[in-house]
């Protein structure tokens, strides 16, 4: 039911335990009354009743077949779960005089006359082709998205907290980008362009994740795909909209050895994965990463943490990019003695020499980060 965004789904309960359920506020919960068709749904009924004899013709089902033959009072014994939004959809494309969204049972059914080929005793089944099926006229999730309204929706809320607990953010809220300084301000000097962060607005972003059951953000299987160092981003999305920002941080670097620099100049495929940029703006995935270890520098937790012994085993670490440093951070960690070589007068490569100061800062970013390795013993 959590996951439900589209279509209706009726479940069989003739004592109406379903419906004494505390069920999630985003789906109407209700039983199917013979007497009074859904308002939204006036053909409830016969797309039920078609459903349950094509259930009892394939399937030989005896529940399906003594449940028709008490048709259509036995309707009253099933529950339907239409998710809300969904409904508001199907409504107003027929106040529009558009399509239904639900579309025509047919299109879900088997073709008339074609029978199922029953599994033989000795298990093996036979799969039959189904024949081409003309799709009716309707309307899908990605069809959805023009009627959110985007761009009149909030990008920052008070509560918070009541935003996280209705799981509903993503619809409700907009999508914001960090401040940047005034540009009369930014033409003096070199210094990063960005402005002093908004902590209450950084939280109602990320509560703008869906939480989605397969993530594609932190996937990366495809050059397509989300993070390519698979960063638990919706877990750290959750800790950072409560504000609880130093398990947030936890989370982060469990993946990520330099949220600094990956938060300010990574191209954040993540957002390009986003499940929500299906229908409306991603989530602002980038913007929270960079925020989430901002605070920690703030708050002190970002500090020289050597590991407890040593390997006695040697390593040398050719270039001093990202991916060197990198490297060298993770051997430390395991306890090995590691050298860095870098041609160039400072460490840093690509950080240090070919992104601009106002990306990010040599001194206070990347010099920061490079002085924690050195007291770390790289």
């Amino acid at each position: 039911v959590e996951g439900m965004s589209g279509g209706v789904a009726w479940l069989w309960d003739p004592k109406g335990e379903v419906r004494k359920r505390k069920l999630p506020a985003a789906v109407e919960v209700g039983a199917t009354d013979p007497k009074a068709p859904h308002a939204a749904y006036p053909d409830e009924l016969k797309d039920l009743q078609q459903l349950l004899e094509s259930h009892r013709q394939f399937t030989g089902s005896a529940v399906a077949d003594r449940i028709l033959q008490r048709w259509p009072e036995s309707a009253a014994e099933f529950t339907r779960i239409f998710p809300s939004d969904f409904r508001k959809a199907v409504e107003r494309a027929r106040d529009e005089g558009k399509p239904s969204p639900l579309g025509s049972m047919e299109e879900f059914l088997p073709v008339p006359g074609q029978h199922a080929l029953r599994p033989t005793r000795s298990r093996s089944i036979q799969i039959k082709a189904a024949p081409a099926i003309a799709r009716a006229v309707g309307s899908d999730i990605e069809d959805l998205g023009a009627m959110l309204a985007r761009g009149s929706r909030p990008k920052k809320v008070d509560e918070v907290e009541s935003v996280v607990k209705s799981h509903r953010g993503f619809l409700t809220l907009d999508r914001a980008e960090l401040p940047k300084r005034e540009k009369a301000e930014r033409v003096l000097d070199f210094q990063e362009i960005l402005a002093e962060k908004d902590e209450q607005e950084i939280r109602t972003q990320a509560a703008r994740c869906m939480d989605c059951g397969t993530p594609f953000c932190h996937q990366h299987s495809t050059q397509r795909s989300g993070c390519p160092l698979g960063n638990l981003i919706p877990e750290w999305n959750a800790l950072a909209s409560q504000g609880r920002w130093k398990e947030a941080w936890t989370r982060l670097m469990k993946t990520n050895n330099f949220p600094e620099f990956t938060g300010r100049v990574c191209p954040a495929p993540c957002e390009g994965a986003c499940t929500l940029g299906i229908i409306d703006d991603p989530v602002g995935i980038k913007s929270v990463e960079l925020s989430i270890i901002d605070k920690a520098y703030e708050m002190g937790w970002m500090k020289p943490s050597p590991p407890p012994s040593r390997t006695g085993r040697r390593v040398a670490i050719i270039g001093s990019g990202p991916a060197g440093l990198a490297a060298a951070d993770q051997l430390n960690k395991k306890g090995h003695d590691v050298v860095v070589y870098e041609r160039s007068d400072r460490i840093g490569g690509l950080m240090m020499y070919g992104v601009p100061n106002m990306k990010a800062d040599k001194v206070d970013v990347v010099q920061r980060r490079v002085e924690i390795m050195r007291q770390e013993g790289v």
